[in-house]
């Protein structure tokens, strides 16, 4: 079984390597990548940019499939509201910087379109994630800590979200889970960050038809 996962990896990357593709990233940047780009994007964990992935949105999703029943742990209700909490703060100094609303703002405003009764399934693996339960239980939701489970297990609850995936814009884990979803519409995935920083929503939109379709919202918390 190994193996012939293994040839159908390699099968899908050479179909990929024929295309090779130039592809222009964005209006304001007029270089041009070819698909070991992409790859190599993929690999290092820093998913491409809207133009890549309109383009090889296909491939990346047969390349990102997986025995769901082996690999998967549990799956999101379909009333659920799926809320990843990256914990960059708890990750070192070096992601810092990558800034996240607290637990009060992620209950109260991130999150305030929910009513009490709604469930939210809540993802992380870092020790910042229990110190969000609770505002969100004080606003009358009700809601589920998913813990206890390997990484790609917490990708693959995410990724089998229905109802919405909520995160942090800067996390390429529920960015990758939400874009590559194929029963999840609704994504919220916030943009926290100083003035600086450009919005996934600033760039050009996705054209892939099965991308189109996500109703993908981008809330702004700069600062």
């Amino acid at each position: 079984e190994l193996s012939s996962t293994l040839d159908h990896l390699e099968d899908v990357i050479n179909r990929m390597k024929q295309s090779l593709h130039e592809v222009e990233l964005s209006a304001s940047n007029k270089s041009l990548v070819t698909f070991p780009f992409v790859l190599l994007k993929v690999i290092n964990g820093q998913f491409p940019r809207p133009a890549l992935l309109d383009e090889y949105w296909d491939d990346l999703y047969e390349l990102f499939t997986y025995n769901e029943v082996a690999c998967c742990k549990g799956r999101p209700e379909s009333d659920e509201v799926v809320l990843h909490i990256r914990g960059f703060a708890d990750e070192g100094a070096e992601h810092h910087r990558n800034r996240e609303l607290n637990p009060i703002q992620t209950a109260y405003d991130f999150l305030g379109h929910l009513k009490a009764g709604d469930k939210v399934a809540v993802v992380g693996r870092f020790n910042n994630v229990a110190q969000y339960i609770k505002p969100l239980e004080d606003r009358g939701l009700q809601v589920r800590f998913v813990g206890g489970q390997k990484s790609f297990e917490d990708f693959c609850f995410l990724k089998s979200a229905t109802k919405l995936i909520a995160g942090n814009s800067k996390s390429t884990f529920v960015r990758n889970a939400a874009l590559l979803s194929n029963t999840v519409k609704n994504v919220s995935l916030y943009c926290g960050f100083s003035k600086n920083y450009t919005c996934l929503s600033e760039e050009e939109p996705f054209t892939n038809h099965k991308l189109a379709r996500k109703n993908i919202k981008y809330p702004d918390f700069r600062y």
